[in-house]
Formats: C-alpha cells, structure tokens, sequence
C-alpha cells in the first residue's frame, strides 16, 4: 500500500520488519525503487534477494531489467540477462519487451535486435520499442524496413509506431515513404491529434512538399500550440521566412501561447528576412510571456543579431548569460566569424576549451567560416587536423564545404578537387557547388570542366548546374580577348 502511494521509506521499513518476505512483497519492494527512481538500489535489492535464496519469477525480472539504465553499468545489466539465461523466461514476451528496452537503455541496439530476433512471439510493444530505438539513434533504413517487415506481418501499428516512422521519414527526406505512411494511418481511421499532425507536418516540410504541410494543418480541427509550432517551423526550414511569420502572426490571433521552439523558429524566420525590427518585437513577445532565455532562444537571438549586422548586441547577450553551454557558444563563434572578425572568433573558441567547454562539429564550422572571411588558409587546415586529431571528431559536411570554400578561394582548386573524390558521394552536391564557384573566381576552365560534368552525371536534371557551368565558360572569350589586348599601348 505504502509503495502504491509512493511512499518508499515507511514501505521499506515495513519490508525490513517483515519475519517472512515472498517473492511477491520482494517484487514490490524492487519496483518501488524502480518508480521511484532508485535504479541503482533496485538492483542491489535484487542481488540481496538471490543471497536469501528466494527464486526470482517472470515479474522479478522485469522489474530489476526496468531498472537497468544509466547510471547503472551496461556489465551489471548483462549480467542480470546471464542470470536470467538460467531460467526459462527468456522466451515470455513481457520478460522480452523488458529485455529490448534495457539494451536500447544504453544505445546497444545490436544487442536489442539480438533478442528482438529470436522472441517467437512479438507484440505491437516490442515492434513499436525496435522501431523507435532505430529510429531515435539515427538508423532510419532499418527503422523502416522493420515497420514494412511489421506490416507484412499483419501486426497492427499504434500511433507512437507512427511517430517514429514518420521522423525517419523525415530525417531521410523520403516522401514517397512518408505518403505512404500518411494512407496507412488515413486507413486506419487514425485521428489526425496534434502529435501525428505535427509530424506529419514535420515530415512533408523537411521533404519540401509545402502544399502538403498547409492541407494537413487545415484538417486537424484542434490546433495546439505543438502543432502551430510545427507549421511555423516547417515554413522557416524551407526558407519561407514571410509565411511562418504570416502563420505566427495567426496564432497570437488565437489566443495560442507560443512556447519556446515556436520563438527559435520566429527568431531564425526574422533572421532570414534580416529584419532586425521585428527580431525586437519577438523578443519582447518572448520576454512578456515570461519563458527564460535558454540556450535554444539565446542562441537563435545571438544568431540574429550577428546576420543582421548588430555585433554589440550580440555579444551583450552572450556576456549576460548564465548558460555555459556548447549550443550557445557555437552561435557566438559562428557570429563573430560572419563578421569577418577571425581573431575574436579565434579568441572566444579559445575561452570555450579553457572553461572546459565540450567542443563538436559545429563549432569548427564557425572557425573555418572566419578563416575563409580572412583568407587564412593556413589558420584554416590547422583548425580542421585539430578537430581530427586533438578532438577526435568526424567532420560533418559543413565542415567540408568550409574546407573546399577556403581552398578555392585562395586558388588551390586541384586540392580541393582531390580533397571531393575522398569523400563519400552523398556529399558531392553540396561540395561541388562552392568549388565551381572558386573556379569562376580564378577563371580555372580546367577543374570547372571536370566539377562540371561529375556534378552532371550525379544530378543531370538540376539546372543550377548548367547555370554555374555556363558562368564560368563565359569567361573563356573574356579571357582570350585580354590575352591578345596591348596594355602598353
């Protein structure tokens, strides 16, 4: 009783006082430490309860596994499934979905999958947890190719499955999938609530099908503040700046209160139309409806000042926040570098690792983009093998763009060249682009040619390309006529 209405210390001392504890009153005791968020203990009172020799059952198991998460260790965890091996409720599918969630716990997802694979029978549970595990660790494929796998299956998907499927809809830019997701759940009779609208919104938006994001927004008849901050923020990620603030402007219109995701995208949309006046007026929305200036809204303000050219106040924000966090500093350093002020950007990532600042991909981005403004190539390459080397961090593609931009505007295009082919191919696009550029800049027929026709082969219907190409070969008569012009003359 006492566990039920989450009183754990007079329900332990009951345990304590008890002359005969059953395998029944020592479940309960577990599981109170488990819903009380006592994990560690939990799993003491387990091993404690195997030193009186009191057999465990199904539910023993599932509690004491609930419990195994960090801070407990992933070899205590294991250890638990050795013990658990012992016995036969390896195969009981509440024994199983307690097992999978404890492996996804601590991210191994190998491991969950492991015995995903060999449960003989598998509930909607146990799908929705494999799925959303793929999911939210960024294994989209998989996520998925276990849903189709789900759905041949006949097993019928619940709205959380959807969720998640729609977010690696999302995150892989499938809309062929994602529509077909949309008729299942149309299908299903789903209501369109405004956690599947949001991401359904979410999906269409980052697929950048804008008419689809409007329809589904008209059709869902309750309109929360998730789902307006769904559409705000699709509108903003597809660079329609003018329509999420039209759309923002709407939900002040209906009493809805925008919370502090719906002021980043408003913030990041007033950034983008460079109008510092209204980025003023969001601020003094924020600022009235009494939501802190966190890391996500210090970092969008901190973002807008810099692009709308207000470096005091940029800074003035950053040096009167209490918040020592990666997020923010990364904005101040990408600020600064937008400025073309290299050495307080240099400066202030200096600072970042003194204060002991955990630095990450971003942050070298805004390092790079301030030793392009200077045209400091050397600077540059020394940032981009400390990031490989001193830290340890894999460069993410923006890093690369940097890296080509820098090379190719100081006239080292072969390099940069090269530098593409080492690269994966989903990343040649958005490489190729700023070298063709660089070849215009230094009038470079040569690697234009050849960037030219890979870009071609890879995209043949992308007219941008012809455009770049066509600039830069225009320069070609330009240039024979001034070879054969007499300056002296």
């Amino acid at each position: 009783m006492y566990l039920k209405c989450g009183s754990l210390d007079e329900g332990k001392q009951v345990f304590e006082e008890m002359l005969i504890r059953d395998v029944v009153s020592w479940n309960a005791m577990i599981a109170g430490y488990v819903k009380s968020g006592y994990a560690c203990q939990a799993v003491e009172l387990f091993w404690r309860m195997q030193q009186e020799s009191i057999e465990p059952n199904e539910k023993t198991f599932i509690c004491v596994l609930m419990a195994c998460a960090p801070p407990v260790s992933i070899e205590e965890a294991a250890l638990i499934h050795t013990f658990l091996s012992m016995y036969s409720f390896e195969s009981d599918i509440h024994v199983g979905n307690a097992l999978i969630g404890m492996y996804l716990n601590f991210r191994l997802l190998n491991d969950a999958y492991f015995v995903f694979k060999h449960m003989t029978m598998k509930d909607v549970v146990m799908w929705t947890s494999m799925i959303t595990g793929y999911s939210d660790n960024g294994r989209w494929d998989e996520a998925l190719n276990l849903f189709q796998r789900m759905l041949q299956e006949s097993v019928i998907p619940d709205e959380v499955i959807f969720l998640s499927v729609l977010s690696a809809c999302a995150s892989l830019y499938s809309l062929r999938f994602g529509l077909m997701v949309h008729s299942i759940i149309i299908n299903a009779g789903i209501d369109l609530n405004p956690f599947i609208g949001s991401s359904l919104i979410n999906m269409y938006a980052k697929c950048g099908n804008l008419h689809l994001v409007h329809r589904v927004f008209e059709q869902i008849p309750f309109k929360d503040t998730v789902l307006w901050t769904a559409i705000v923020s699709g509108y903003e990620q597809q660079s329609e700046y003018g329509k999420a603030l039209q759309v923002f402007d709407d939900m002040l219109a209906t009493s809805i209160n925008p919370n502090e995701f719906t002021f980043v995208s408003v913030l990041n949309a007033c950034t983008g139309v460079a109008s510092l006046d209204l980025g003023m007026i969001v601020y003094s929305n924020i600022v009235e409806s009494g939501i802190e200036c966190n890391m996500h809204i210090a970092s969008a303000l901190i973002d807008m000042y810099g692009k709308c050219g207000n470096e005091e106040d940029m800074c003035a924000v950053f040096v009167c926040l209490p918040i020592t966090d990666t997020v923010v500093w990364n904005a101040i350093i990408d600020g600064l570098a937008q400025h073309g002020n290299s050495e307080s950007t240099f400066q202030y990532f200096k600072q970042m690792k003194h204060h002991g600042l955990e630095v990450d991909s971003m942050t070298f981005v805004g390092l790079l983009s301030a030793c392009n403004h200077a045209g400091l190539v050397d600077e540059g390459l020394y940032y981009f093998y400390s990031m490989l080397v001193d830290d340890e961090i894999k460069p993410s593609i923006e890093v690369y763009v940097c890296l080509i931009d820098i090379l190719g505007r100081a006239g080292q295009l072969e390099s940069a060249y090269a530098l593409t082919w080492k690269l994966p191919l989903e990343y040649s696009m958005s490489l190729y682009t700023p070298l063709l550029s660089s070849c215009r800049i230094h009038s470079n027929l040569d690697v234009a040619t050849r960037v030219g026709e890979s870009m071609i082969k890879l995209h043949p219907q992308r007219e941008s390309t012809y455009v770049l190409l066509s600039n830069v070969h225009a320069l070609k008569p330009m240039r024979a006529a001034l070879g054969t012009f007499d300056f002296d003359s």
